[in-house]
């Protein structure tokens, strides 16, 4: 009888490589670990890659209904990390094909990335350093922290965390969710969101109802002095739209580590803007963290194998 096989695409696991091929061997699996060239694999890949596959530990990888519906004797899914938007979970359940993340792990890790880029936006730290190694003196007022309004779009574990880092700088926190949290700050619509507060920091997650809810309009209703941060998903931007609200200073600048495609095409117009820094989806990506995600794993693992 051949055995079992498990496949492996998040490269974030070599951290923990041996770890997983002892309790693999212990098992009694078979394994391989295919990881893709840039962000994920596309569902073509993954299709093939999924063949006479048990168990899936995977990354950002491009799981569609396709997928699942020919990923016969795929019997559970592993995502490492939290979000679960790259697999159809409507085809998994139809197709009797369990799924489960790594949740409550990664959110301050991420909250900590995110503060580095508001900070950087907000102070032009990388505009400046670019200034001054091109021998120019940069010295432009700049945005504070301090006494500022915040607000998250979306307020789950992520958005939980980045509050409490912002506990030193006085700020006023707002969000909006479609669920009423337990914390100590204010809910509002989207539009008084986008209309009371100086930064807004995206950390929702992604879904049908909320793709491109950053749109020109909402830009619009942000205003001048505004900025915009994203460290959860790419898709709920319209990034035509703010590039051209960048471009045109309808906003004050913006921070993303997500894009709707990644990674950046070479021509991406982002790349030519200097009211935006760009990151690589990259935010979660400390040792620590993969060492906390992989045992995780390995500890749920032990049990359903």
């Amino acid at each position: 009888m051949d055995k079992k096989r498990i496949l492996v695409t998040c490269p974030r696991v070599d951290t923990n490589i041996d770890d997983f091929k002892r309790l693999f061997e212990k098992k009694g699996f078979d394994y391989k670990f295919s990881y893709p060239e840039n962000q994920q694999h596309n569902s073509l890949e993954i299709n093939e890659l999924l063949n006479n596959i048990s168990i899936a530990i995977v990354g950002d990888d491009e799981i569609n209904q396709n997928v699942l519906n020919s990923s016969a004797g795929l019997n559970c899914i592993i995502k490492w990390g939290s979000g679960t938007d790259n697999i159809d979970k409507k085809s998994a359940e139809i197709n009797g094909i369990q799924i489960f993340n790594t949740p409550n792990i990664l959110g301050k890790y991420v909250a900590e990335y995110g503060l580095g880029l508001l900070l950087s936006l907000i102070k032009q730290i990388t505009k400046t350093d670019r200034e001054v190694r091109k021998n120019n003196w940069y010295k432009n007022e700049n945005f504070t922290l301090y006494n500022s309004k915040i607000g998250f779009f979306g307020f789950g574990d992520v958005a939980s965390e980045f509050a409490k880092l912002l506990t030193p700088f006085s700020t006023t926190i707002t969000y909006c969710d479609i669920q009423e949290k337990e914390c100590s700050f204010e809910k509002l619509s989207f539009e008084r969101l986008l209309e009371h507060n100086d930064i807004i920091v995206v950390t929702s997650n992604l879904t049908d109802q909320n793709k491109n809810i950053f749109d020109k309009n909402a830009f619009k209703k942000m205003g001048q002095n505004s900025y915009l941060v994203n460290i959860s998903r790419g898709g709920l931007i319209n990034e035509k739209d703010l590039q051209q609200a960048l471009v045109n200073y309808e906003i004050r600048g913006a921070a993303l580590d997500v894009f709707a495609s990644e990674p950046l095409a070479k021509n991406n117009q982002f790349k030519s803007l200097g009211n935006v820094l760009l990151g690589t989806h990259n935010a979660s990506n400390v040792l620590r963290a993969n060492i906390e995600v992989n045992e995780y794993i390995l500890k749920l693992m032990e049990k359903i194998l």
